[in-house]
């Protein structure tokens, strides 16, 4: 259990710390404590909201599945398997709202990243861990 927990948090943060640019931005994990994670032995990939720049989404999935292969699990292409896993990726930007304007009236902005890494049961589609 703390293995799948560990695993989580290091992909997310690993997605997410490039995108966010301030400090006040985080990761939140939530776990259905009811799931038996040691019984989940192959995963496959199931829809999600890819990263708009196609490099980008690629990577995220390179990311998630290098962190779940280091945890025992096997990649599935076609047939069942014991988890679905996705992703949903948001690319927004923000604006300092405390900072003068520049020369041309505008205030300082960057942009900030959201990913979702979600694993579902398969038969209901219900979240085992986001």
């Amino acid at each position: 259990m703390k293995q799948w927990f560990a695993a989580g948090v290091l992909c997310l943060v690993a997605m997410a710390v490039p995108a966010a640019q301030s400090a006040k931005y985080g990761v939140t994990v939530v776990e259905d404590k009811k799931a038996d994670y040691g019984a989940f032995k192959t995963y496959s990939w199931s829809g999600g909201q890819p990263a708009p720049n196609a490099s980008v989404h690629k990577m995220i999935v390179a990311a998630i599945d290098k962190e779940l292969k280091a945890i025992g699990l096997t990649k599935v292409d076609k047939g069942p398997s014991d988890v679905l896993v996705n992703y949903a990726a948001l690319r927004r930007s923000d604006v300092n709202v405390n900072a003068k304007p520049g020369d041309t009236g505008q205030r300082t902005q960057f942009a900030v990243g959201t990913v979702v890494f979600s694993m579902l049961e398969p038969k209901g589609r219900t979240p085992c861990w986001a």
